[in-house]
């Protein structure tokens, strides 16, 4: 899967070969697209929301709260989460302030 942040939206690759072909019938995942509503400003707010009563939180948390967010799986860098906090943690690295997604663990 890859996110694509700009259109808060990803897409499962199946085998970069077969993008464009007739697909195989065993093992591989066309392209498709799933639409995202949650936004990286929603996450980072959240988590600011979380800091301020110093609660460290689970993914599975911030899956809860945006449930329009696919569950979580094994693929962690094909999930939109992985692209939002890498956003995040860009952002707050800039600013020069604590990363915000340090709240989230396993």
């Amino acid at each position: 899967m890859t996110w694509n942040s700009t259109a808060n939206e990803f897409f499962v690759d199946g085998d970069p070969d077969e993008r464009d072909h007739e697909p195989k019938r065993f093992g591989h995942l066309n392209r498709m697209e799933i639409r995202v509503e949650t936004t990286i400003k929603d996450v980072g707010q959240f988590l600011e929301q979380q800091a301020k009563l110093g609660a460290p939180i689970t993914y599975s948390d911030v899956i809860r709260k945006f449930p329009d967010l696919p569950p979580l799986s094994a693929g962690w860098r094909s999930h939109p989460l992985c692209g939002i906090f890498g956003e995040l943690d860009d952002e707050d690295n800039l600013k020069k302030r604590p990363f915000r997604t340090a709240l989230v663990f396993a």
